[in-house]
């Protein structure tokens, strides 16, 4: 029996090396496929399923001052941008304050506009609230993937 308890041991710690090592370079590379991703959806009219919301969260943010189609292009620009920084490893710094400013304008319909993201049957998210609570997950991943980025920061393992 013990053995196997043993086997189980080195198991787990063969994974934890492995996680340790490149889990959050797969963080930062699937967060950039998704920034990239749904950028590159709003650069097509009608195929972003925040679309709309997009236009009227940065109508709300710019007072009117910016056309809608500008800001659906620059919002694009933007996610596609820090989508490749992330996916390439490249201009972390950057990215990771573009980050920062995107998170702000993604989850600023909770406050502006949280009759169409919880108007749903007895307050429930409606699809666009939903859309915009998953952004949660991708703020916190931004934390992480901030921490390593800055200053040699990174996840280190002690060996038992």
């Amino acid at each position: 029996m013990r053995l196997a308890v043993d086997w189980f041991v080195d198991l787990e710690n063969a994974i934890h090396r492995q996680l340790v090592h490149h889990s959050t370079t797969l963080l930062r590379v699937s967060v950039g496929a998704v920034f990239f991703g749904f950028g590159l959806l709003k650069y097509f009219p009608g195929t972003s399923p925040a679309e709309d919301l997009t236009l009227k969260t940065t109508e709300l943010l710019t007072f009117g001052l910016v056309p809608g189609s500008v800001a659906l292009v620059g919002v694009a620009t933007l996610e596609c941008f820090i989508g490749l920084c992330l996916l390439t490893g490249r201009l972390m710094r950057l990215a990771i304050w573009l980050l920062v400013l995107q998170l702000v304008g993604i989850l600023s319909p909770v406050v502006l506009l949280p009759e169409r993201l919880f108007g749903g049957p007895g307050y429930a998210p409606t699809l666009e609230g939903q859309y915009v609570l998953k952004d949660i997950i991708l703020a916190t991943a931004a934390m992480v993937i901030a921490a390593v980025s800055f200053r040699g920061g990174r996840i280190v393992r002690d060996e038992p």
